[in-house]
């Protein structure tokens, strides 16, 4: 576009969706098409502290041991640190933060700071038994296998993280969001359609 600069160019994908709902899916979809993005590494962040064995980190296993969300007052500043390291990027991927509505203002105050101008919601629906039959196919750890830890997270989901979706699609104007719902049982065989809806086909990287 003429007059677009690099800045404009930017765009903050923010993908939300229960677990096992095809937040990998969605971007491996985005990879197969050979479109670049980043995503946040506050996960790296989380698992260096815990591997340090530092105080930090033992509040950190504690919480996941327990299948429960890391509080804010501790991983604000870590994603906070996660910003610093993609400040580059074009597209960024934000997947499993943030997850309640204190984060999500949180959120979209530093995508702002970071130059995303164009800010998009993608929000994944998905069934909980389809849900429920991922997780246990792909048993990727006991917080995937151990059906009380499962529940307590579809309930952490239900009360923490549906509010928040609510609050961004209700106000996606006044926040100068956009707000997409897609079909979470389809997204392989409807990917090329969703990418041309996100309109983010252009950031592909050519063969």
């Amino acid at each position: 576009m003429i007059g677009q600069t690099e800045t404009d160019k930017k765009v903050a994908l923010l993908v939300t969706a229960i677990a096992g709902g095809g937040k990998g899916t969605a971007e491996e979809g985005l990879r197969s098409r050979g479109i670049t993005y980043a995503t946040l590494p506050f996960r790296e962040i989380l698992d260096r502290e815990v591997l340090a064995e530092s105080d930090l980190g033992r509040q950190i296993q504690g919480f996941r041991k327990l299948g429960q969300l890391v509080p804010n007052d501790i991983i604000l500043p870590i994603i906070e640190e996660a910003f610093e390291k993609v400040e580059g990027t074009k597209l960024l991927f934000l997947d499993g933060f943030p997850r309640n509505v204190e984060q999500s203002k949180f959120a979209l105050e530093r995508v702002r700071h970071y130059g995303y101008k164009r800010i998009v919601v993608l929000h994944i629906d998905t069934p909980t038994s389809t849900c429920l039959r991922r997780l246990k196919k792909r048993a990727r750890d006991v917080v995937d296998t151990d059906p009380e830890l499962v529940a307590q997270r579809i309930d952490e989901y239900e009360e923490k993280t549906v509010p928040m979706i609510k609050f961004l699609r209700i106000n996606a104007e006044d926040l100068g969001i956009e707000f997409y719902m897609v079909d979470g049982q389809n997204l392989i065989t409807n990917m090329d359609a969703y990418i041309r809806m996100l309109d983010i086909g252009w950031m592909s990287t050519p063969v």
